[in-house]
């Protein structure tokens, strides 16, 4: 993999035209140009950090609305800092479907109280799991913590809403007690190696199923 020569056809291919004029429009480029380039995603790598999933997901079934991302400022970022290995390439397209796609909660981690917990969904009951980038940290929306076989998985925008936890829920978000409050924003894309739908990594919060996660690089 020449990551430099592929890297270059990523970034003209998501600024060409007028450049996106949403954050979902970037993503779907970004999809486009993996299917374009289906070594990256069908790399070891590639697989290891979930990019197929990322690839193929329904990225307007997510909250990207809510997400505070500016499109032309991640392709400056994307631009700025060319990636030094094919592992960090991969990593930062993970990243940038991660940082629109998950969104932060309003509660701090207790156990490392260096982030703002993520909001996760756990499959098959979808109960809402709160997860921490830094340390690995699950709990439930209680407060209790959270352990289970099954990897968590970035809710959807109606599992959200499900929830009570963005606008348009059938009414207004219930008052505290209940469901913690959701920011209407995303975090940038870094953590840990969530190659896939799941934010729960080994020593973190991101892995898609079947697979790991390890430690990751900041861009």
């Amino acid at each position: 993999m020449n990551v430099g020569k592929l890297w270059a056809s990523l970034i003209a291919h998501v600024s060409s035209s007028r450049g996106p004029a949403s954050l979902l429009d970037l993503l779907k480029s970004v999809q486009q140009w993996l299917r374009e380039h289906p070594a990256v995603a069908g790399s070891g790598l590639g697989q290891r950090y979930g990019l197929p999933w990322y690839q193929l997901t329904d990225l307007e079934a997510y909250p990207l609305a809510y997400s505070d991302l500016c499109p032309v400022e991640e392709i400056r970022k994307l631009s700025r800092v060319p990636p030094s290995s094919a592992e960090v390439a991969v990593m930062f397209l993970r990243d940038l479907f991660w940082g629109a796609m998950v969104m932060r909660s309003a509660v701090s981690c207790p156990n490392c109280e260096g982030d703002d917990l993520r909001v996760l969904v756990a499959p098959p009951s979808d109960e809402i799991v709160l997860a921490c980038d830094s340390c690995g940290w699950s709990q439930t929306q209680d407060g209790e913590p959270w352990s289970s076989a099954e990897r968590p998985i970035p809710p959807t925008e109606i599992h959200l809403r499900d929830a009570g936890l963005l606008p348009g829920a059938g009414g207004s978000a219930p008052e505290q007690p209940g469901p913690p409050p959701v920011r209407t924003r995303s975090a940038p894309g870094t953590g840990s190696e969530h190659p896939g739908p799941t934010l729960v990594r080994e020593t973190g919060n991101r892995s898609a199923p079947g697979t790991g996660s390890e430690g990751e690089e900041d861009h």
